[in-house]
């Protein structure tokens, strides 16, 4: 159960992080989207 629990807080990390990199690259482009299109 504990490493389900790494598992997932890790996934979210790094969903969180590539999510983040997607946005700097749109405020960098100048393209700030009004929803998240994930």
């Amino acid at each position: 159960m504990r490493l389900y629990l790494a598992c997932i807080e890790w996934l979210s990390a790094e969903e969180g992080a590539h999510f983040a990199d997607r946005i700097r690259r749109a405020d960098a482009a100048g393209l700030r989207p009004s929803s998240s299109g994930v």
